[in-house]
């Protein structure tokens, strides 16, 4: 089977030339669809073609793409699941550009697979897409909770769903760990995870309900989609202190982020890549104030930071250094919508956390991020996308490794 580049938005991403909204018309979504027969396969691009074929008919009503959700682009990539092709990455920064490498290889944890509950319970990716295009676009923002959320989950014991565990009188949580202290989202995993479990007890694991929903959430608001390969099994074990230590903090340096990362088998293109999920994200005042107000303990200002936006926290947001509860934008102007404007206030000296500006410290990693913003917004979505399927792998529990919990909050009796 021979493997087309331009197949990979219709197969994996939700990758646009420019971004979805109200604006863009359907027609300009065409191209991306010229998927031929024998490029991929006969079934995959009869599929294809009809999706073509529904935007067209979109095209002559005169439909905007507001009209046509993005859901519609992501079943066409369920129903292509089970294609026989493989694909992943091998990212690292090569002088001034990102070097991609695409080929049909496994999956990076033989012990998932793509359509995992196929035959022990049949709907459940559907019902949880089906949730998530229900309840976000009402609250969007939860899509970035829910990505920080499966972040901190995976950094610590793997992705397990541990961090969804609440503490007991014997055992603090790692929900109780400060990085996790504001972390949102529990609730739309527990409601979710009632869904399922109404449809089939017992038998999907949290830790693949974070993952698919967190998936699905992203591909709602605009974001790339990737493959969540399944058969996770939830953790036994969540522990506050762990928390602590494994998940990078907001005033890590490039050195400290670089150790992080490498430790979950990650290297600098994903540090890269994976810190562009602050183009949805917002952050308390108090992870950053230091910043601002007391960097090296004498009452002074990162210099790091540009001057104008230090000046306009200070006075429109974080009006002083004891400040806990204002929420601040990571990507101001562009916090709701997935794009490169995280990257571009990099380069700017705007990036909210020392571990933001950290990107910029090096050469490699500052040329990479240059190259993101100055490529098509396909090059970063894809990157994102294959970099958070190889997160999503991290130290899983598969087999007869931990259990199906029945509540994601409590570990079964």
């Amino acid at each position: 089977m021979e493997f087309d580049p331009s197949a990979l938005q219709a197969v994996g991403f939700v990758s646009v030339e420019s971004r979805w909204n109200a604006n863009r018309r359907a027609s300009e979504a065409l191209p991306l669809f010229k998927c031929y027969k024998g490029k991929i396969g006969d079934r995959e691009a009869t599929l294809i073609a009809a999706l073509r074929t529904k935007l067209q008919q979109q095209v002559d009503r005169g439909d905007s793409v507001k009209d046509y959700k993005v859901a519609s682009m992501f079943r066409v990539w369920y129903n292509l699941r089970k294609t026989e092709g493989k694909i992943t990455s091998n990212m690292s920064f090569r002088g001034p550009t990102i070097l991609v490498f695409l080929g049909f290889l496994s999956c990076v944890h033989a012990d998932l697979k793509l359509g995992f509950y196929d035959d022990s319970c049949p709907k459940a990716e559907k019902l949880i897409l089906d949730f998530v295009e229900e309840h976000i676009p009402n609250a969007p923002t939860v899509a970035a909770s829910l990505l920080r959320m499966h972040f901190h989950d995976c950094f610590v014991r793997g992705c397990d769903g541990s961090v969804l565990i609440n503490s007991t009188g014997t055992n603090q949580a790692e929900k109780a760990a400060t990085p996790n202290q504001t972390l949102r989202g529990f609730d739309f995993i527990d409601r979710l995870k009632s869904v399922v479990e109404e449809e089939c007890p017992g038998v999907v694991s949290c830790a693949d309900i974070l993952a698919l929903a967190t998936r699905d959430a992203v591909g709602v608001i605009g974001g790339p989609i990737w493959r969540v390969p399944t058969g996770r099994r939830d953790g036994l074990i969540s522990n506050s202190s762990e928390a602590l230590s494994e998940i990078p903090a907001p005033t890590s340096n490039l050195s400290s982020l670089q150790t992080s990362f490498a430790n979950k088998g990650l290297n600098d293109a994903d540090l890269v890549l994976l810190s562009g999920a602050h183009t949805i994200g917002v952050a308390h005042c108090e992870s950053f104030s230091d910043r601002l107000y007391n960097f090296t303990g004498n009452g002074d200002q990162d210099p790091s930071l540009d001057g104008f936006y230090a000046t306009n926290l200070k006075n429109n947001k974080c009006r002083d250094a004891t400040d806990e509860t204002t929420l601040v934008e990571m990507d101001p102007g562009s916090f709701r919508t997935f794009d490169v404007e995280y990257y571009r206030n990099l380069l700017k000296r705007r990036g909210l956390f020392e571990s933001d500006a950290a990107l910029t410290t090096d050469a490699a990693a500052k040329a990479a991020i240059v190259n993101l913003v100055d490529s098509p917004p396909q090059t970063f979505f894809a990157g994102f996308a294959m970099s958070m399927e190889k997160m999503g792998s991290i130290g899983v529990k598969t087999g007869s490794s931990g259990e199906i919990r029945r509540n994601c909050a409590v570990i079964n009796s």
